[in-house]
């Protein structure tokens, strides 16, 4: 079954989420016991109908430290829901792109999602094979959702993305401006983790400057 015959966000998610499509057969965490962790955007904080920004991380993650909130406790990706540091180093990013100032209760036209879109218990880095068999799962995602522009976060977004659109966007790799396909912009910059964020801060913040510019003259 492929991803494409989902005509909704929610069938899309629920499908993904049993693993019922033929791509996810070809993926190392098929298996639920291994990869139990899964998680969606946040229906409190987050759309799904039209976002103006849709942001793609690696996969969902586990808390490093007891007392945080990841996507292992509320099934959820979301930078307004979690205290990881990657959360908060998101924080200092984020409230560069107008309208996504942290303030609690409201919903952004903003919605996240993995490339990958199963979990381990504890954090575990997905190999290419698994970023390829999500890809076809993305790409649909990204159809359904038609948000005005993509931002992968981090080596592995962008990978799927690259391989999500090989034909169409084929030196995404390479891009360092934002790249146009079917109406959407695309851009990738690192992720906001410690250790990236520590070591690419200054790029990390030109990209969303760069997303800032975009959605402001295409709004």
């Amino acid at each position: 079954m492929n991803p494409d015959i989902c005509k909704c966000v929610e069938k899309l998610r629920s499908m993904a989420q049993s693993r019922e499509f033929e791509c996810c057969k070809e993926c190392r965490r098929y298996s639920n016991v291994d990869y139990p962790v899964f998680a969606a955007g946040c229906k409190k904080h987050q759309t799904n109908k039209s976002p103006d920004i849709l942001f793609i991380l690696r996969d969902p993650s586990s808390p490093q430290k007891e007392g945080v909130t990841g996507c292992k406790q509320d099934g959820k990706v979301c930078y307004w829901c979690h205290d990881d540091q990657s959360a908060i180093n998101m924080g200092e990013v984020i409230e560069i792109i107008p309208g996504l100032k942290k303030d609690k209760g409201q919903r952004y036209k903003a919605y996240f999602i993995n490339a990958v879109l199963h979990g381990a218990e504890k954090n575990k880095k997905p190999d290419s094979g698994m970023i390829k068999a999500c890809s076809p799962i993305l790409k649909a995602f990204i159809k359904l959702l038609t948000p005005k522009i993509v931002v992968a976060l981090g080596l592995d977004a962008r990978d799927a993305i690259s391989y999500a659109y090989k034909k169409e966007i084929p030196d995404f790799k390479k891009i360092t401006t934002i790249k146009k396909f079917d109406g959407i912009g695309f851009l990738w910059t690192f992720h906001t983790s410690p250790q990236s964020f520590n070591n690419k801060k200054k790029e990390i913040t030109e990209g969303f400057h760069k997303v800032a510019e975009f959605l402001q003259s295409h709004c």
